[in-house]
């Protein structure tokens, strides 16, 4: 009875098979029976995924996966069926078949099939249950035995328990002890092909971290879970990427993730769906935990760091080529010949980026050419002349930088020596991963300001410091000049007016410089900008006036060197929590001997309103530029008006005219409603004036504008007219200056 059944149930099965051959299916449901081919599609019930056949990049091999419908690259299938076991024929599909297997079938090979679901072996078919495959809002592909009232009565396998290199979320790492199942993600062999690789993430089971393997090896550890996350992923750098939820009961272990998604990459990074980062044990965006495989005495730590893949070319010589067999890996290759001692160089072998050739000492020659180039391809020098080289320049910059000044190599041995008892006012060396982790990967939220020399990040240190981190931008004009000159000149003055640099970060074409963080940011904001609605008191504004002079003071008089800022505006004057000013951005400013008073320059830096006269036409720089900074700096504060570049409009001529009508007052800021003294304030626009003369012969030293401002019984000179100087244009990178000196206007372009 039983045999009549089942031969009963297969005839049916097959006449179901004959009659019922749609095409292009587009519906989130796979039946018993239909043939699922290459032209047909299975889109979840939102529309967000879809399963269909494809080929990766231009390849015949066909490929079954499951990836996001908004995307068309191939690269977004998180879920590949087949990625070792491709098919090269256009009439191969997928099928679900009278014994409820999951299989893939190619009609060249009618006898081979891959079989992702097998039903237990001589199971007697139930007639009043049949099978079938849906596709979740998930992304999760579910096959289930189905009742014949349409009720669930098992589920028999889903691509969740089968994970690719991608880990979306609802997805699991971790392990069922009862079934022996194991939930973890292994990397492609490269960029270029779909093949496994190298690395593994997954949970461990006696330990219950989560690890990444590289062939069997331990490469990363996440340590412990507590309070809500692992030891080593505790950072704010990684809780955009790194969420999960942690579950362990006596029959399984895993974690559930919760974001976007992460990706295992070929060389073992993961790259983290949300912040667009890749976290390495071997590149820039270092993970904490890594166990990077030792090397051997004939190289160095720094062997540890694959260099940038920037040498495009052909070797000129016989290599040795390892066997296809081993299905090595770039990174695998790389290991290869870090751990032979005669190795110099190596590359992959195949289109795909795939197998190994390594080259030793002087058998091979390198010519550089154009991807175009037949037989062209990466080569990635071990044992370089570039890493011997950028470890001489970063020498040679620290030593530029601290000259005889005893600099800290890392953060935490700044904390060893605060534990030993020892203190230092010296700069200190912060390693890239203390920035990374304090500005969040310099996340756009903590971003709060940028400038000629690049952005500037609000972070915080381990020990809860909140500090302000400028990072040099690539496309700075200032670049590393400035960077030098900045970071030299900050660790050598120390003034209660000036800001504070805490140390600096020197990592590969990293240039980073990290300031004391003072929360009221700039004079800018709160005179111009988004902080304009707050009215400074008069004595604020006194204050504020008062310390910036001292500031220059220091500078010109009673620092270790002569220094002349060449850039001082409201932007680079930081207030603290009092709203104190400190002076910043030293990156321009020009350092002189104690017994020079000025000199001359081609290269004209500054910013527009601030410059003087004799500077601007004739590269004159001297601490009279500053005290002529200063005095349009002094007047904007007591107007609230930034110094225009319209003349004849500007606040100097503004100033100047109402001082000569006898009207100076009308010049004061009109939030004040008059809560100030009239008298200090007409002295205060009188030093403005005296400050903002044409002829710097005729302005006063910044010792002697404190003197003015302090001390009001003390005699002011009469003011001459000023030097209204002012822009013309900008064209390229020269600069078109229009000075109006005494009623005569000159011109002249000066290289920048």
């Amino acid at each position: 009875m039983a045999i009549s059944q089942s031969i009963l149930c297969f005839i049916t099965f097959t006449c179901f098979m004959h009659v019922t051959k749609p095409s292009n299916l587009n519906t989130d449901e796979l039946l018993q029976g239909h043939e699922f081919t290459t032209s047909d599609r299975l889109i979840s019930p939102t529309g967000w995924y879809t399963m269909s056949f494809f080929q990766n990049k231009g390849s015949e091999d066909f490929y079954l996966g499951i990836g996001k419908s908004a995307e068309n690259s191939t690269d977004q299938n998180f879920w590949i069926a087949n990625r070792d076991m491709p098919i090269q024929d256009p009439a191969t599909f997928l099928i679900i078949d009278e014994f409820g297997n999951l299989k893939i079938i190619s009609n060249r090979e009618r006898n081979s099939s891959i079989m992702l679901y097998s039903s237990d072996a001589g199971r007697e078919v139930n007639s009043n249950t049949t099978f079938n495959a849906i596709l979740q809002d998930t992304g999760n592909l579910m096959l289930r035995e189905v009742n014949q009232n349409g009720s669930l009565k098992r589920i028999l396998w889903q691509s969740f328990d089968h994970l690719s290199h991608v880990l979306m979320m609802g997805m699991r790492l971790g392990f069922n002890r009862k079934t022996g199942q194991n939930w973890s993600i292994t990397s492609r062999r490269s960029e270029k092909t779909l093949l496994s690789g190298s690395f593994t993430l997954g949970l461990e089971p006696k330990t219950k971290q989560l690890m990444i393997w590289w062939r069997g090896n331990i490469f990363w550890s996440s340590g412990q879970w507590s309070n809500g996350s692992f030891a080593n992923l505790k950072s704010p750098l990684y809780e955009k990427d790194f969420e999960f939820d942690y579950c362990s009961n006596e029959n399984e272990t895993y974690v559930s993730y919760l974001p976007s998604y992460i990706y295992l990459e070929p060389s073992g990074s993961i790259y983290g769906g949300i912040s667009g980062v890749s976290y390495s044990c071997v590149n820039n965006y270092f993970l904490s935990g890594c166990s990077m495989p030792s090397v051997p005495k004939c190289r160095d730590h720094e062997s540890l760091y694959r260099g940038s893949r920037n040498s495009y070319g052909v070797m000129q010589g016989t290599g040795f080529k390892f066997d296809e067999s081993e299905n090595l890996t770039s990174f695998d290759c790389w290991m290869k010949c870090l751990n032979n001692c005669s190795c110099e160089a190596y590359s992959y072998v195949n289109e795909d980026e795939t197998g190994c050739e390594i080259w030793s000492r002087d058998s091979a020659n390198f010519v550089a050419t154009t991807n175009l180039t037949a037989g062209g391809r990466q080569i990635y020098f071990l044992v370089g002349r570039k890493k011997a080289d950028d470890r001489k320049k970063r020498t040679k910059l620290l030593s530029e930088i601290g000259g005889n000044t005893a600099i800290s190599i890392a953060y935490n041995e700044r904390n060893e020596q605060k534990k030993k008892g020892k203190t230092s006012d010296d700069m200190y060396i912060f390693n890239f991963q203390t920035i990374l982790e304090a500005t969040a990967n310099f996340s756009s939220t903590n971003k709060i300001g940028e400038g000629g020399f690049g952005p500037v990040y609000k972070g915080k240190l381990p020990s809860g410091q909140e500090v302000a981190i400028k990072r040099l931008s690539k496309s700075s004009g200032q670049g590393l000049i400035e960077f030098k000159n900045e970071a030299m000149l900050i660790i050598k003055l120390q003034h209660t007016n000036l800001v504070k640099l805490l140390g600096f970060c020197i990592d590969k074409e990293e240039r980073i410089l990290v300031y004391e963080y003072l929360p009221n940011k700039s004079l800018n904001l709160y005179l111009f900008g988004s902080n304009q609605d707050t009215t400074m008191e008069w004595n604020t504004r006194c204050k504020i006036i008062e310390g910036v002079a001292q500031g220059l003071v220091y500078l010109h008089q009673y620092s270790r060197l002569k220094v002349v800022h060449r850039d001082l505006k409201a932007s680079n004057i930081l207030l603290d929590n009092q709203l104190n000013p400190k002076i910043s951005d030293f990156g321009t400013a020009r350092i002189f001997g104690l017994t020079e008073s000025e000199e001359r320059t081609n290269r004209i830096v500054g910013t527009f309103g601030y410059m003087s006269p004799e500077y601007a036409m004739m590269g004159v720089i001297s601490t009279k530029l500053d005290v002529y900074s200063f005095g349009i700096l002094l007047l904007e504060i007591l107007s609230g008006k930034k110094n225009s570049t319209d003349y004849p409009f500007n606040l100097v001529f503004n100033a100047w005219k109402l001082w000569n009508e006898g009207e100076a007052l009308n010049l004061m800021d009109s939030n004040m409603n008059g809560s100030y003294s009239p008298t200090q304030v007409l002295r205060y626009i009188h030093i403005g004036l005296l400050c903002t003369q044409d002829q710097a012969r005729n302005r006063p030293t910044m010792l002697e504008v404190v003197s003015f401002l302090s001390n009001e019984i003390t005699h002011l000179p009469q003011p001459t007219q000023p030097g209204f100087c002012v822009t013309g244009g900008v064209e390229n990178r020269d600069v078109h200056y229009t000075c109006s000196i005494k009623e005569t206007t000159h011109s002249l372009t000066s290289g920048r």
